[in-house]
């Protein structure tokens, strides 16, 4: 009886060992589809998986509570914060851009204007996403890096740093005239970072490209300090309209929120 007994309990405890690891299997399936497919709706990977609703929605609950996957929008997951701490930089841009491309696709039909994320690496703006019109032609695109000086995400995020981190940049860079209205002079240039600081957004206006002109606005952190900016753009328009300035301004705010949310600042 005894002899019964134990072997009943041994497999027992191998069948509980195998229900685990399927039930393992299956959350780290759908976890790394997840992550390979940022924004993607969550019913369409567990349709492919064949993993049940209640069980997906309870998977990804564990996700989200140790920060292993971030809440974008009902219905849509990308990497979480613990993911991209781990993998650094590359990551935290990944998400950035998993976080803000929706509401960039909606701001560009909004205003009828390229619009841009940006953030600043090595003194450089390198833009992370592009939303642009139908039959746009403008030359910027995802993963070009533009000097900072003369544009309006650049001025934007160069304007956040600390008074050393400013000092260091102008002491190592070389300031280019690339139109007839790009800013070359450093007295000028800190003058306007400390307005587009003051103000809380910076222009460009014919500086990068003679016909180009653009308004840019911070993504804040919890500390108040530009981690990124968003600009709308275009040829021969202005972009000094108030309601330009608003959609950015809310648009950027929305995704302070949802970085928070997803406890980056």
């Amino acid at each position: 009886m005894v002899r019964a007994a134990e072997a009943s309990s041994e497999l027992y405890e191998a069948d509980e060992r195998k229900t685990g690891a399927a039930s393992l299997d299956k959350a780290l399936d759908l976890w790394l589809n997840i992550l390979r497919n940022p924004g993607r709706p969550l019913r369409q990977i567990a349709s492919e998986l064949c993993i049940p609703d209640s069980t997906v929605y309870r998977f990804v609950s564990v996700f989200e509570s140790r920060d292993l996957l971030c809440r974008i929008s009902r219905g849509n997951y990308a990497a979480g914060i613990a993911v991209t701490k781990a993998l650094r930089l590359s990551d935290l841009d990944s998400l950035f851009m998993a976080l803000s491309r929706p509401l960039l696709e909606n701001l560009s039909r909004q205003l009828d204007r390229t619009v841009h994320l940006g953030v600043l690496h090595d003194a450089m703006v390198t833009y992370l996403i592009k939303e642009a019109p139908e039959g746009s032609d403008l030359f910027t695109r995802e993963g070009m890096q533009l000097e900072g000086y003369c544009t309006g995400i650049g001025k934007v995020l160069l304007g956040s740093l600390e008074d050393d981190e400013l000092a260091e940049y102008f002491k190592n860079d070389e300031f280019v005239a690339l139109t007839r209205n790009t800013v070359t002079d450093p007295d000028r240039i800190r003058d306007d970072l400390e307005l587009t600081r003051a103000r809380g957004f910076a222009l460009d206006q014919g500086e990068v490209a003679d016909d180009l002109f653009c308004v840019a606005v911070p993504i804040l952190d919890a500390n108040g300090k530009a981690v990124a900016a968003i600009s709308a753009a275009g040829r021969n328009v202005s972009c000094e309209d108030p309601k330009i300035l608003s959609g950015l301004r809310q648009t950027a705010a929305t995704i302070e929120d949802r970085l928070r949310a997803c406890r980056i600042s």
